[in-house]
């Protein structure tokens, strides 16, 4: 289960702060708890829909990039797994 904390650490990594190319963090999460991860950082990073592509998108498995001004923002969510992925990058959509 994902916590509030471990949600917080998430996306408070988003927020700012020093970083390489690309760096990942992830977390035990079941899917539906991942999902809306995803949509709360979604909602935070506040991009048009065009700006939010759907890479993988099924019942089991979901891979959503979110161009920002800065880089991206990749999250991955996994069913089976229960495990959700949050990778930031400063290469640009």
């Amino acid at each position: 289960m994902l916590s509030r904390v471990s949600v917080a650490c998430l996306v408070a990594t988003l927020s700012g702060g020093a970083w390489a190319e690309a760096s990942s963090q992830s977390a035990h999460a079941t899917f539906d708890e991942c999902q809306a991860t995803q949509s709360k950082v979604i909602t935070q990073l506040n991009v048009p829909p065009s700006d939010i592509v759907h890479i993988v998108n099924t019942s089991q498995m979901t891979v959503t990039r979110i161009c920002t001004a800065d880089g991206s923002v990749l999250i991955s969510c996994s069913a089976p797994d229960e495990k959700i992925v949050i990778t930031r990058s400063d290469k640009s959509c």
